[in-house]
């Protein structure tokens, strides 16, 4: 008998979460969302692919900018806090779930 008035006491409260997608929540100032290069400031230095601990972002040899691999990046920002023309950022977006790898690569 205590479970039922439990359960519905529960069914009559608002939900603890929110209405995703639908509504979608406040981002905090320091979120570290989709990793961006901008590959027009990129210098090629090899100092993010270098401080890269899961080796997300390589620079290519031929046009010596960087690339990044969302897939196995952790968003730790080492990248971008060693980029010495800041060409590396992070956004706000946190929707990256995509169900082919090819698309989470060179980004």
């Amino acid at each position: 008998m205590g479970m039922t008035i439990t359960v519905i006491k529960n069914m009559l409260k608002k939900p603890a979460t929110i209405k995703y997608p639908k509504k979608k929540s406040d981002i905090s100032k320091n979120y570290r969302g989709r990793i961006v290069v901008d590959r027009e400031k990129c210098i090629g230095c090899y100092l993010c692919q270098i401080h890269c601990p899961t080796g997300a972002i390589v620079v290519d040899p031929k046009d010596k900018k960087a690339y990044v691999d969302i897939g196995r990046c952790i968003f730790c920002s080492l990248c971008a806090e060693v980029c010495p023309v800041k060409c590396i950022h992070f956004t706000n977006e946190y929707e990256k779930v995509s169900k082919d790898k090819e698309k989470l690569k060179r980004q």
